[in-house]
């Protein structure tokens, strides 16, 4: 008979626990820009000051602090058109080599993202594909990577 007492019990808590949980997430604005810059920010680590400065730096050429920025918008479509915008500037303006490959991942990306259904069109494909084979003549790795699978397929 205690061992089922316990068990109610823990089991009208987890119900409590469960449903104050699902009240709170639900109360939230999911959508809102505040939410997104806020949460993603927490979850990389930066806040919107350190990647403001990281940005201005990026804007000089700074090639120690594009990694960063970089980094702080992994994962984070919010940001994605933003860190094209760096990426550009950084492969064309500086011709650092990895900056080429994510002018391919971020473009290629906003484009999946406004077109789901759709084929990349040729003219598109053509300017992304010539970043990567840029970033592959510089030895950039992953660029080199990408175009054995683009080849492959």
């Amino acid at each position: 008979m205690k061992n089922l007492f316990i068990g109610i019990v823990l089991f009208l808590s987890c119900g409590f626990i469960l449903g104050f949980a699902c009240d709170w997430y639900v109360s939230i604005d999911h959508h809102s820009d505040k939410n997104v810059k806020e949460s993603k920010s927490i979850i990389v680590g930066y806040t919107p000051a350190e990647i403001d400065t990281l940005k201005d730096l990026v804007l000089k050429g700074d090639k120690d602090a594009y990694p960063g920025l970089i980094e702080a918008y992994i994962d984070i479509s919010y940001y994605q058109q933003e860190s094209l915008l760096y990426s550009l500037i950084m492969g064309n303006r500086f011709n650092l080599s990895h900056a080429y490959y994510f002018v391919y991942s971020d473009w290629t990306g906003i484009y999946n993202i406004h077109f789901r259904d759709e084929k990349i069109d040729d003219n598109t494909k053509k300017i992304v594909v010539d970043y990567l084979k840029r970033g592959a003549e510089l030895k950039d790795f992953v660029s080199i990577n990408e175009l054995k699978d683009i080849c492959q397929k």
